[in-house]
């Protein structure tokens, strides 16, 4: 596992004590479950899913990287999150679960994303689009990022504490406007949440 700095804007960094407090009272979402075991059917139907590369961008306390590393065998998984505390959360965590070996972690925002053009098969925002500083620069750094066949994965959760731009349709009509095609969408609600998980692609 390795643990970097990219160069992100200090106004989207969270400060350690927020940080702790989030990731030991929200920092597993009672939807990760449905969201991880969507993410493995959808992968487990690719022939190459050994050599993949997993991109979940604010990945918090690494849970959702975590839960990957422990059920699925591909190449890299690799989480970012712009708050330095939160990395040494994942990282302290996936260490103690023994997932060192497919797994890495950066601090950096969605605007600066340490991987190189066209690396990621699988691109992930698990809650974490509404926080982003920059959604269009965000967006066009996982258009870079993102190979021609790759996949983003969205999850945006119901909540009436949210604004209306971070609804479901407005952050899936920012994205479709940017450049990616809708591929398949999906609701889930319990008495827990109420969640949409949206999967986009490139234009061919």
């Amino acid at each position: 596992m390795t643990t970097k700095v990219c160069d992100t804007s200090p106004s989207t960094a969270w400060s350690d004590e927020l940080a702790d407090w989030y990731s030991a009272n929200h920092g597993v979402h009672p939807s990760h479950e449905i969201v991880v075991s969507t993410c493995i059917e959808h992968l487990c139907t690719l022939e190459n899913k050994e050599t993949l590369t997993l991109l979940d961008i604010g990945c918090g306390n690494g849970s959702v990287v975590q839960a990957l590393a422990s059920q699925l065998q591909c190449d890299r998984i690799i989480g970012v999150d712009p708050t330095p505390r939160m990395i040494e959360i994942a990282s302290e965590a996936t260490r103690n679960q023994g997932l060192l070996t497919q797994t890495e972690y950066y601090v950096s925002g969605a605007e600066c994303l340490p991987v190189v053009d066209h690396e990621v098969d699988w691109a992930l925002a698990i809650y974490s689009v509404h926080h982003w500083h920059d959604l269009v620069m965000g967006l066009t750094e996982v258009k870079r990022v993102l190979n021609p066949a790759g996949r983003f994965f969205v999850v945006v959760e119901e909540r009436p504490d949210l604004d209306a731009d971070c609804s479901e349709l407005a952050i899936k009509e920012k994205i479709e406007a940017n450049g990616f095609l809708l591929e398949a969408q999906a609701t889930h609600k319990t008495d827990a949440y109420h969640c949409y998980l949206l999967l986009f692609r490139l234009p061919n």
